[in-house]
């Protein structure tokens, strides 16, 4: 209870905060209001950010979800060899510090021409995401009985087909749990749009951080409770599609 309290509370302390009537951050509010929340929807720069930061983080969440399938399908599937080597390998973006992968990929984007713009971005936040996905598809196909798509493939289905109608709806859960989490990593990632984003493309984290440093209104609070309110809506339908998927599976 206490660990779910101290989760909870800063949680709450920013709910509080986005509904303040005053010009600055106040704990608690003298008044409430809706006056953040409207300047956050009608305020173009803001909306704008957050049509950036969905952009990208979509891209970077197919990318990451094809890569990172593909990736669970080799080092489970396969009679690679030293696959735990692999799997350390292919996860290790995850313990490498924000800054030090920031600044190796802003120095080699550069010479290629991908800073400044979405797709560089995209791409950057996938390395994060690849691994999300490889450790959370991988864990899905492990429960996946291979004889069945080697059934499949006995009677003449072709591996494209074997995995469209037989691997895929068996990890969809997990592919949907992974496509969650990516694109999760790369709406909120703040240190690689620093290195990556240059002058012609703010984030959501970007203008938060801008914000907060030079104005510190309530509106960062109303984008945090949105975020939560995102987090916790995508978590409730992925329950749900769980559930069904259960049942569906234990009906004789």
């Amino acid at each position: 209870m206490v660990a779910l309290a101290a989760l909870l509370l800063p949680i709450g302390v920013g709910a509080l905060i986005s509904f303040s009537d005053a010009v600055y951050m106040r704990f608690p509010p003298v008044a409430y209001s809706l006056r953040w929340y409207d300047r956050f929807l009608t305020d173009p720069v803001w909306m704008s950010s957050l049509a950036t930061s969905a952009a990208v983080g979509a891209l970077a969440m197919v990318l990451s979800v094809v890569l990172g399938t593909a990736a669970a399908l080799g080092l489970v599937r396969s009679s690679l060899p030293g696959k735990t080597a692999w799997m350390t390998f292919m996860v290790s973006p995850l313990i490498v510090p924000g800054v030090v992968l920031g600044l190796s990929l802003y120095s080699l984007f550069l010479r290629a021409g991908l800073t400044g713009g979405i797709w560089g971005l995209a791409a950057a936040h996938a390395i994060g995401g690849i691994p999300l996905v490889l450790v959370i598809v991988a864990a899905g196909l492990q429960s996946v009985d291979a004889r069945q798509e080697q059934a499949a493939a006995v009677h003449g289905a072709s591996p494209l087909r074997v995995f469209a109608w037989v691997t895929l709806p068996a990890i969809g859960p997990s592919v949907a749990a992974s496509s969650f989490f990516a694109f999760l990593h790369s709406f909120d990632d703040l240190v690689l749009a620093m290195f990556l984003s240059g002058s012609r493309m703010t984030t959501l984290p970007l203008r938060l951080w801008a914000n907060v440093n030079y104005k510190l209104d309530p509106v960062p609070a109303v984008v945090a409770t949105f975020e939560v309110a995102l987090i916790v809506a995508g978590l409730l339908v992925f329950h749900f599609f769980l559930r069904s998927d259960r049942l569906s599976k234990e009906k004789p």
